[in-house]
């Protein structure tokens, strides 16, 4: 299975970031009313990615269904997760939904720290 990782969370004329896994490095956006900035960095420590994955264990992404669509808002918050590696994988989006609020602003949390985003976004 091949290493994946993806991560977008965006709304309508909101703020945005993506992360991309690419030849190695990880890309990130950071999009605001039309801003684009991109950076690009090398790994996360080991010791980062093993804790990031228990807390992937601990909400229980794995199960997280492939999709979460609110059909009753038009604008709003659309977001989308990849990750695979040799063991596990996980697809999953959403649209104005969330599987768990909770555990999505936690995801969010995660991401911050096992990417140090506060110190790309000054």
């Amino acid at each position: 299975m091949k290493n994946i990782f993806y991560f977008y969370h965006g709304g309508f004329k909101g703020p945005s970031i993506e992360i991309m896994y690419k030849k190695n490095n990880f890309e990130i956006s950071f999009m605001n009313q039309g801003h684009l900035v991109t950076h690009y960095i090398k790994q996360p420590s080991e010791i980062k990615w093993d804790k990031f994955f228990l807390f992937l264990d601990d909400i229980k992404i794995w199960e997280w269904k492939k999709e979460y669509i609110d059909p009753n808002i038009l604008d709003g918050t659309q977001w989308e997760i990849k990750i695979s590696n040799s063991y596990k994988k996980i697809k999953s989006y959403g649209s104005n939904k969330f599987p768990n609020k909770k555990k999505f602003n936690d995801l969010m949390n995660e991401i911050e720290t096992l990417f140090n985003l506060k110190k790309l976004k000054r």
